[in-house]
C-alpha cells in the first residue's frame, strides 16, 4: 500500500519500470495497464530499495521483463493473499482498495503538512493515485474531516 498502485498496475510492472538507484518506479500508461493511460512516478523510501532490487531482478530474468509471470489472474489472487495475510497478522482487512485509500489519506496529510495548501495537497494526491481531478480524491479517498482538520 506504500505506493497506492492499483492491483493491475502492480501486476503488469516490468523491470524497465524500476530505477533501483533512485528508488523510482515509473508506470508508462497503457503499457502497465495504468488507468487512464497516464504515466506516473512513485518514489520509494530508501529503506525499501533492497526490496526493489529483488523484484527488479525477477523482471530482468523474465523474457518479457514483467516482474510477475502469470499476470492475468494476479489481481484476483492478490486480493485473496491480502485477506489471508491480514488474518495471519491479526489486522483488519481493508482489501486492496482500502489500502489504496490508506495511502491516499497518508499522502494527503504529508502533502498538506509540507505545503500548507489543501487544494495543492488534494491535486497532488489525485495525481499520485492516477486521477486528474481532485474531486475524485474527496469523493472516494480522503474524508472531508481529514481535509478540514489537516
Amino acid at each position: 500500500w506504500r505506493l497506492g498502485l492499483r492491483a493491475k498496475e502492480g501486476a503488469y510492472s516490468q523491470f524497465g519500470n524500476i530505477d533501483t538507484k533512485s528508488g523510482i518506479i515509473t508506470l508508462w500508461g497503457n503499457k502497465n495497464r495504468a488507468k487512464g493511460g497516464r504515466p506516473r512516478e512513485y518514489k520509494l523510501e530508501t529503506r525499501n530499495i533492497e526490496f526493489l532490487k529483488l523484484i527488479a531482478n525477477k523482471g530482468k530474468a523474465n523474457p518479457t521483463g514483467h516482474i510477475f509471470i502469470n499476470r492475468g489472474s494476479l489481481p484476483s489472487r492478490a486480493r485473496i493473499y491480502v485477506r489471508k495475510a491480514c488474518e495471519v497478522l491479526g489486522i483488519e482487512c481493508l482489501g486492496l482498495h482500502g489500502f489504496r485509500k490508506q495511502f491516499a489519506n497518508q499522502y494527503y496529510k504529508n502533502r498538506f503538512k509540507n505545503t500548507g495548501d489543501k487544494e495543492l495537497a488534494l491535486l497532488d494526491t489525485s495525481r499520485a493515485l492516477g486521477h486528474n481531478r481532485k474531486n475524485v480524491v474527496t469523493d472516494s479517498y480522503v474524508s472531508r474531516n481529514t481535509i478540514e482538520n489537516g
